[in-house]
């Protein structure tokens, strides 16, 4: 099999990094991260990273005869990347039970949609466990609220499968936004 890496340098301005390279680098890994979950990528043929206009980078994969793409952009210092359907939702309060239920929520629906498109559902999962994790040094660029983290552990095609999914809010504007991660920051034990 065929594995193909194109990187497609255009002169773009970016404001979180200095290079647009660095930032085609940054957005590769963290749509990787995205697409490791939702799509099969042991039949990846190719992997292309552009940067737009509105100061963000889009990835493509092609797997088979499908292209997906990742619409990649800085929240802070920490680059994320969302597919079509994985827009920035709502907000009913910014702290407590009601901030901690909703990340953990959308987490699943955001997992829920991933096991569609791969002809699974629900009852492919093992476990479901979700925290808060709170940051005082501000460590990923965010200025308020906390990461929710759900970690999910589900069987697709005869194989027991992990993935760790953060939401938090961006900016001041209320939104929420849910990413897939290799690991989860501080799992807490139960």
């Amino acid at each position: 099999m065929k594995f193909i890496l194109i990187i497609t340098l255009f002169t773009a301005s970016f404001s979180a990094i200095s290079g647009v390279g660095a930032d085609l680098l940054a957005a590769r890994e963290a749509a990787i991260d995205e697409a490791s979950v939702e799509l099969n990528l042991d039949n990846l043929q190719a992997i292309e990273a552009l940067p737009t206009k509105s100061n963000e980078v889009l990835i493509k994969f092609k797997v088979g005869e499908n292209i997906s793409s990742f619409n990649c952009h800085y929240h802070g210092s920490d680059m994320a990347c969302h597919g079509k359907d994985d827009g920035h939702e709502s907000l009913n309060s910014q702290d407590g039970f009601e901030y901690f239920m909703e990340g953990h929520y959308l987490a699943l629906s955001k997992f829920e949609k991933t096991l569609k498109r791969k002809g699974s559902d629900l009852e492919s999962l093992r476990s479901i466990k979700s925290w808060v994790h709170k940051s005082d040094d501000n460590d990923d660029g965010h200025e308020h609220g906390a990461d929710i983290w759900t970690k999910v552990t589900y069987n697709l095609d005869e194989k027991l499968l992990t993935v760790f999914i953060q939401c938090h809010e961006h900016g001041n504007d209320g939104k929420m936004a849910c990413h897939y991660k290799r690991s989860g920051k501080e799992e807490p034990s139960l």
